[in-house]
């Protein structure tokens, strides 16, 4: 079970570190760039941009099915870039049809609905780059410095005639582990 543990810590990750290349492109093209993709159902839009160091992603809610059928679908539209809302009455303007909403700020991320009287009409996240970045590059970190570790084991190990996987005493069995039958040729 513990060397599935390993491989699913090391999948994960290699996985977070493309996200963070991923981030790190989105983050450094936003400034000349505002890429979107646009997920349009009959049920209403899903937006997927990038806004001057941020990421933005959000979910208008709403009927859509009088639209064409080729409207619907993935959609990829670029801008000029602009900043993201900070609130998003500021973005929409007053309008008389939203009666309400909530909002989070903390620590890079934000969180903004609007809602009318039948619901969330309007769904909003946004994140700095760079606290998307950072949370990324943890488990990469420690991936790497997991195996840091392990390498300066291994070579301290290795010096002073213990088994590099176990530690055991190797100065009376030189050829083989008895303590976990790690060959000594062979390394952990």
């Amino acid at each position: 079970m513990r060397r599935w543990g390993r491989h699913a810590f090391t999948l994960c990750s290699a996985v977070s570190l493309v996200m963070l290349v991923a981030v790190a492109v989105a983050w450094v093209r936003s400034y000349w760039w505002t890429d979107q993709l646009v997920w349009t159902r009959i049920d209403g839009n899903r937006f997927l941009q990038s806004a001057r160091g941020h990421l933005w992603l959000q979910m208008q809610l709403g009927d859509l099915s009088g639209l064409p059928p080729d409207d619907f679908g993935l959609d990829y539209r670029r801008f000029q870039p602009y900043s993201p809302p900070h609130s998003l009455l500021s973005f929409y303007g007053p309008d008389d049809r939203f009666v309400g909403g909530s909002s989070f700020r903390r620590a890079g991320f934000e969180w903004y609905t609007l809602e009318d009287g039948n619901g969330i009409v309007v769904a909003t996240g946004v994140a700095r780059c760079s606290s998307i970045a950072l949370a990324m590059a943890v488990l990469p970190l420690a991936w790497g410095t997991s195996r840091a570790v392990s390498y300066v084991r291994q070579r301290r190990r290795k010096r002073a005639g213990q088994c590099t996987a176990c530690g055991y005493d190797l100065r009376a069995s030189p050829e083989r582990c008895p303590e976990c039958g790690t060959s000594s040729t062979v390394r952990a």
